[in-house]
């Protein structure tokens, strides 16, 4: 059970990560990409948080993973800059693809499949 503490660092983490996340997007020249951090974990000493990101309008998901990835160290600089005032030391972050919107979809269009496929059944 996470403490209240490590809930408000998490939630001021996620959100700081949010505006890190849209400043990276706005760099990189693919203004129709969405990046989202839509949960975090924080480990219960600070030294870590993982952030789960959604990417909607990109068929690269892979590549911007890799690129957060990549530059874990810029990221947690920018981030750093962000929360300085509140937190003394920036835990090491690490990054995961969050397939929860993809799995919804997917169960949208099996739940739609099944519904059309029961009213053939009915009207036969």
């Amino acid at each position: 059970m996470e403490s209240k503490r490590l809930k408000r660092v998490g939630s001021l983490l996620r959100e700081e990560m949010s505006k890190v996340l849209q400043e990276l997007k706005l760099s990189s020249g693919e203004p129709n990409v969405l990046l989202t951090a839509t949960d975090v974990k924080v480990s219960p000493d600070l030294s870590t948080t993982t952030f789960y990101i959604s990417i909607f309008n990109s068929s690269l998901d892979n590549d911007w993973l890799g690129y957060l990835k990549q530059n874990n160290a810029l990221i947690r600089g920018m981030l750093g800059k962000q929360v300085k005032s509140v937190i003394r030391v920036v835990p090491e972050v690490e990054f995961y693809l969050d397939k929860t919107a993809a799995h919804a979809q997917r169960i949208d269009e099996l739940l739609k499949l099944a519904k059309e496929q029961d009213e053939k059944l009915k009207g036969e």
